[in-house]
């Protein structure tokens, strides 16, 4: 039989992070800001680099320029959703399983604030 209604269904928009639903908070793993926080910010970062910060300038340095900016420019799109604390640790901790922890001496907010800030910096400038 032909199931005609999943064919004329209409499409569903994204927003900007790959999401289907606007109030879904998840990062998609596939986006270059699940990569980013997933690859880079794994369980054992600090073999990486001992800091975040030198994770950030580590990204930089071995990727290419355009893909430094789409990562900054989702981030600051997650960094605008309408999510509170407690929602923000679970797409971090819980979803993504992100191995970084910034707490007790920074907020993950805050803590990602940062990462916005340095992914923006001048790439020459580290």
């Amino acid at each position: 039989m032909w199931n005609e209604s999943f064919f004329s269904a209409p499409q569903l928009k994204r927003d900007s992070l790959g999401s289907m639903n606007p109030r879904d908070h998840n990062v998609p793993l596939g986006s270059d800001l699940g990569q980013f926080l997933c690859g880079c910010y794994h369980q054992d970062w600090d073999v990486d680099a001992s800091t975040s910060d030198g994770i950030v300038e580590r990204f930089k340095k071995n990727n290419p320029p355009e893909l430094v900016a789409t990562t900054a420019r989702q981030l600051e799109a997650f960094l605008r959703k309408d999510l509170d604390d407690a929602q923000l640790e679970q797409v971090l901790f819980k979803e993504l399983s992100v191995g970084y922890d910034p707490r007790p001496h920074q907020t993950p907010r805050a803590w990602l604030g940062r990462v916005l800030q340095l992914l923006r910096a001048d790439v020459h400038a580290a």
